[in-house]
């Protein structure tokens, strides 16, 4: 280390002791009003003496050291923010999965629960119902196509699927 605090070409072990006692408390307080939290706050100075230290040898320091870690400091709080905002963005879309997954299993056991509901209902229904019924719901079949099929009226069949959705509302309520 030269005579003059302002410049700094080499780090020893005395003049890294010297920035620490000089600097490491003023760091702390720049981070702090910027964190709002010591705990983060102590990390981050901890971490640029840390690296200051490693990097002793390769490191020159061209500016005066004070403008040096105040930098470093600032860099540290803005990369702490930039992490802190992709893990939010991370655990939010975490969360949101997490609820569409709660979501489709429930949708899928209310189903389960209604389709079962339903099968029992119409296994209630007279054999010719419960076939007209199934053709015009369960295979998209018109009316027409259905009386054509099963021989019978349109008007039978009309009948026979207003029997069936009566039967079905008065169970499912």
């Amino acid at each position: 280390m030269q005579n003059r605090p302002s410049q700094l070409t080499t780090i020893d072990e005395q003049s890294f002791e010297m920035l620490y006692t000089t600097y490491a408390k003023k760091l702390f307080r720049l981070c702090c009003s910027y964190l709002r939290d010591e705990e983060e706050s102590k990390e981050i100075v901890q971490g640029i003496f840390q690296t200051l230290w490693e990097r002793r040898g390769d490191l020159e320091i061209r500016t005066s050291p004070e403008h040096y870690l105040i930098r470093a400091a600032k860099l540290q709080v803005n990369r702490h923010f930039r992490d802190k905002a992709i893990h939010d963005r991370h655990l939010e879309a975490i969360g949101r999965q997490a609820t569409a997954q709660e979501n489709t299993t429930e949708e899928m056991v209310s189903f389960e629960q209604l389709s079962g509901t339903v099968s029992s209902l119409l296994a209630q229904l007279p054999a010719a119902t419960r076939r007209i019924f199934q053709l015009s719901r369960e295979q998209g079949m018109g009316n027409r196509e259905i009386a054509e099929e099963m021989q019978v009226s349109v008007k039978t069949v009309e009948y026979h699927i207003g029997k069936s959705i009566a039967l079905l509302r008065s169970g499912l309520e």
